[in-house]
């Protein structure tokens, strides 16, 4: 999981969620410090798991807002908002890069009338075809294609019935 906010310089900010709870605030202790006068120093927990996560107040002085109503506690999942002082938080699932834009292509191409194992047939061939321009791991990573099974002789044959 990811928390998506805007910082007070105005630039956008993205902060992956470790697999442990963090803590927000404008103190130099917080796991995640803003730069907001409205935040206190350790203004709320954030615990993620199974898809989704727990966010806590820590008796701040302004208080926690989840979609925005005031809260103590509250489970938030991806697409929900928690406010902290002037900082909104977006709570997205973590994304490797280009994944999203390869699953969208997938997704178009099904809409207009393309199966998955045509698009991964064609897939397939454009890497057999041009195998110079992956790297390495890509190389690593592919399996070879099957191979036909091979014809024994008569002589190589072993009966069954002995």
């Amino acid at each position: 999981m990811q928390l998506r906010y805007t910082a007070k310089d105005g630039i956008e900010q993205v902060f992956i969620l470790p697999d442990r709870p963090v803590t927000i605030g404008r103190g130099l202790n917080a796991d995640l410090v803003l730069k907001d006068e409205k935040a206190s120093r350790l203004h709320c927990a954030v615990e993620s798991f199974e898809g989704e996560c727990l966010v806590r107040d820590l008796k701040s002085k302004n208080g926690l807002l989840v979609n925005g109503e005031r809260v103590e506690t509250a489970y938030v999942t991806p697409g929900d908002t928690f406010q902290i002082g002037g900082t909104v938080f977006l709570l997205e699932e973590l994304f490797t890069p280009g994944s999203e834009t390869a699953l969208q292509e997938v997704q178009d191409e099904m809409e207009h009338g393309k199966g998955y194992g045509t698009i991964m047939r064609e897939l397939v061939k454009e890497v057999e075809a041009a195998p110079e321009k992956m790297s390495d791991t890509e190389r690593i990573t592919l399996r070879p294609p099957p191979r036909k099974p091979k014809k024994l002789a008569d002589t190589e044959r072993i009966p069954l019935d002995e």
